[in-house]
């Protein structure tokens, strides 16, 4: 059609040429041979010039009508063929859900194919093989299977990957790390091996990719799995779950079982240093990895590094265990870690810190950490002002100085200095825990004259509730109602009890118990005359019915007041 157009248009152009120049030939001849007809031969000639610019624009305007219906149909075409391509491609897809036979799958990869297409068909034999239908033996060494995993093993970005005849054995990181979907992904994890899994949980965490399909994954079948872990499979294990904040029981009792069994066959220090690091960050408590860990330390004394003792003595307080060798143990270890060795004063404040927890602190580890020249050089460390994990460590020192060193004589921290007035925030979660128990606390007193909130302790941690009750029970006034302040009471018949909430966060896990500041606070309130209420998320549910909350914090202030 559009060709017929300009062949037309064409002709007419070349008859209106053509006429022009024939009209042109003979009004120059009448010009030259008859002068008096010029005037009204050059009117003639201006008509017709008239009519030649109309045709021309004539001839213009059918040209742009023609170009634009020409952008027009390519337009419609490529849309066409775009269309065509997703149909394909939404077809292939569908098509791969669709084979049921293992050799008309694997014949699909011939030619070139995307990835996602690789991805889907890696999907199809994942589901066969985890529903009975193959096993992995049927494919795992077919070459065409092989070439499948080189596909999904590449780094490039590129829409096509073209399958060369070369075989290769399938990274284990690329060929699920390098997949699209994490939940298709997490399907081929069952069908790798042990040491692949550990690969990719610890490729995972360098990539600082908390996955938690794959994640899961990987702790239900590393945790199912008979074969037993090396000490650096588990210290990897345990180190990219500490990473990637992962925690999985099943995984750690598997990981921590077959180190105890491993442990004391290593002649390395470092991956012992890994081990307890990644324990204390995970407040994962088991008592017999850690008295390993010990006994394992004591035995090789000679070959561990000041870092190494620090590591696991920080580990210890954190998860509130003292060793059963702790007699030896804490007799080598303090003489081992000095000031003078510690060149860092975080360190040397952490240090101190643990041992206070652990009840092992002595005269000169507290003075040289409360002392105005440590203090000093505390600051500077950290650019000129204390962070606030420093303080509250100071404060619990300071306070243990105080209550649990017995004759203490050394330097305090300066009550009046306003930088020990510390305003403690309590997370999202612990605040919705510590409200529902004191909400539910006041059903049990008359009024908030009887129960008194948040109080700061000024040793570095709140004490969540007060309240004041006899030998049956009955709550007293801790506040006078006419002059607002706090009543004074001395009778041995009253006595104080302080409740302390514990979340997620101040408990260990495995081997459930408090971890070694929130163990530390009850001590210390203990000290100072109360009959401590601990209330832990394990046991106080705030979704629970008022009527049962009630009961149980009822039974938990019986139990105390007997006791």
């Amino acid at each position: 059609m559009f060709r017929y157009i300009t062949l037309r248009n064409f002709t007419h152009i070349f008859k209106q040429a053509k006429c022009q120049s024939s009209l042109s030939s003979t009004l120059a001849t009448k010009s030259l041979s008859n002068p008096s007809s010029t005037v009204n031969e050059n009117t003639k000639i201006e008509l017709e010039e008239r009519n030649i610019v109309k045709s021309e624009n004539k001839i213009n305007s059918l040209k742009s009508n023609e170009e634009q219906k020409s952008k027009l149909v390519s337009t419609v075409f490529a849309s066409l063929n775009e269309e065509e391509i997703k149909t394909s491609q939404d077809k292939s897809k569908y098509e791969f859900s669709k084979i049921d036979d293992l050799n008309r799958l694997l014949s699909k990869i011939t030619y070139k194919i995307s990835r996602s297409e690789a991805l889907k068909i890696v999907s199809v034999l994942a589901d066969w093989t985890n529903s009975g239908h193959i096993s992995t033996s049927d494919f795992e060494k077919d070459r065409r299977y092989l070439k499948l995993c080189k596909i999904l093993g590449q780094q490039s970005k590129g829409a096509e990957i073209s399958v060369n005849e070369s075989t290769h054995v399938p990274d284990d990181l690329a060929t699920v790390l390098g997949v699209a979907g994490d939940d298709e992904a997490a399907k081929i994890i069952g069908n790798i091996t042990i040491n692949q899994m550990v690969k990719v949980i610890t490729s995972l965490s360098a990539r600082k990719r908390r996955s938690l399909p794959i994640l899961r994954s990987l702790a239900f079948n590393i945790g199912k799995s008979s074969e037993k872990l090396n000490i650096k499979q588990g210290a990897d294990i345990l180190y990219a779950a500490a990473q990637l904040n992962f925690y999985d029981e099943v995984l750690f009792e598997k990981v921590c079982l077959d180190l105890t069994e491993c442990i004391m066959m290593n002649s390395k220090r470092a991956v012992i240093g890994s081990i307890s690091m990644s324990l204390g960050f995970l407040k994962y408590k088991d008592k017999e990895l850690l008295d390993l860990l010990c006994e394992w330390t004591m035995k090789n004394i000679n070959i561990c590094h000041t870092q190494d003792f620090v590591s696991l003595l920080i580990t210890l307080a954190t998860l509130n265990y003292t060793p059963q060798n702790q007699d030896i143990f804490f007799e080598k270890l303090k003489g081992t870690i000095i000031q003078d060795g510690v060149s860092n004063t975080n360190i040397w404040l952490d240090v101190v810190w643990s041992l206070v927890i652990l009840s092992q602190a002595n005269h000169e580890h507290v003075a040289s950490v409360l002392s105005p020249k440590f203090l000093e050089k505390l600051s500077t460390t950290n650019q000129g002002d204390l962070t606030m994990g420093c303080r509250l460590k100071l404060l619990n020192i300071n306070g243990a100085a105080k209550l649990k060193i017995k004759d203490y004589k050394g330097p305090f921290l300066d009550s009046s200095d306003e930088k020990w007035n510390v305003s403690i925030q309590r997370t999202k979660d612990k605040q919705t825990l510590v409200t529902s128990v004191i909400d539910t606390l006041s059903n049990l007193v008359p009024s908030s004259y009887y129960l008194v909130t948040n109080i700061d302790s000024k040793m570095g941690f709140y004490i969540d509730g007060e309240c004041i009750v006899d030998a049956n029970l009955t709550p007293l006034p801790i506040i006078d109602k006419k002059t607002g302040k706090r009543i004074e009471r001395e009778s041995s018949r009253c006595i104080k009890i302080a409740i302390l909430v514990l979340d997620y966060h101040d408990m260990t896990r495995g081997h459930t118990d408090s971890c070694g500041i929130a163990n530390l606070a009850q001590e210390l309130t203990r000290l100072l005359g109360y009959k401590v209420l601990t209330v832990d998320y394990t046991q106080f549910n705030p979704r629970d019915k008022l009527v049962s909350r009630v009961k149980y914090l009822k039974e938990l202030l019986q139990e105390r007041v007997k006791h």
